[in-house]
C-alpha cells in the first residue's frame, strides 16, 4: 500500500511539472543607456521616440518594420544566421536591426513555479527530517534498515543543496 502511495505521488509530481507559466509578453530592455518596451503580444519594440513593429511568428524568421515601411528580415537556421533588407532601409536614422533582433532575444525566459515549489518542498522535507525522507526512499527497494547517521547527514545536506537549487532556480 505504502509502495503505491509513493508511486503514485510521484507521478502527480511527474504530471505536475509539465505545467509551465505564460511567458513574459511586455517587458523592459536596455542597449547602450537606451530603455527599449517589448510587447510581444502586440509585436512592437518602443524606443520612447519610435515604434517598431515586429513579426516572429516562425522562430527561425524575424521581420521588422520600420517607422518609414522600410523592412529588416532576419532569419536563423541553427548556427547558420542571416540578414537582408529592402532598399530604403536606413541603418543610421534609426536603430539598427541587428540591435532589435538582440533586444528581442533577451527575453525573459517562463518559470515553471510549481515544479520549483514541489523541488523545495523536496528540500525542506529531506532537511528537517532526513530519516522520515529516507524511510520514503526505502519504499521503492526491498531494504528494510535503519540509516547510519552518515547517510542521516549527507541526505539532510542533500537537502540543504536542493532547497539552494530550487531558490536558485526561481531567483536567476
Amino acid at each position: 500500500m505504502k509502495k503505491t502511495t509513493l508511486i503514485l505521488l510521484l507521478a502527480l509530481l511527474f504530471l505536475l511539472s509539465g505545467c509551465e507559466s505564460q511567458p513574459v509578453s511586455t517587458y523592459t530592455a536596455e542597449h547602450n543607456g537606451v530603455s527599449y518596451v517589448i510587447d510581444r503580444q502586440a509585436g512592437e519594440i518602443s524606443d520612447g521616440t519610435h515604434v517598431y513593429q515586429f513579426e516572429a511568428d516562425d522562430p527561425q524568421q524575424t521581420t521588422i518594420v520600420y517607422p518609414n515601411g522600410s523592412v529588416y528580415l532576419y532569419v536563423s537556421v541553427g548556427s547558420i544566421k542571416n540578414s537582408s533588407w529592402s532598399a530604403d532601409y536606413d541603418e543610421t536614422a534609426y536603430v539598427s536591426g541587428d540591435v532589435l533582433i538582440e533586444l528581442l532575444a533577451d527575453a525573459p525566459a517562463a518559470k515553471n513555479y510549481l515544479t520549483a515549489f514541489f523541488i523545495a518542498f523536496a528540500g525542506v522535507f529531506t532537511f528537517i527530517s532526513p530519516k522520515s525522507a529516507w524511510f520514503w526512499g526505502s519504499l521503492l527497494g526491498d531494504e528494510k534498515k535503519e540509516p547510519s547517521p552518515t547517510a542521516l547527514l549527507v541526505s539532510r545536506i542533500g537537502g540543504g543543496v536542493i532547497i539552494v537549487m530550487a531558490i536558485g532556480y526561481l531567483v536567476f
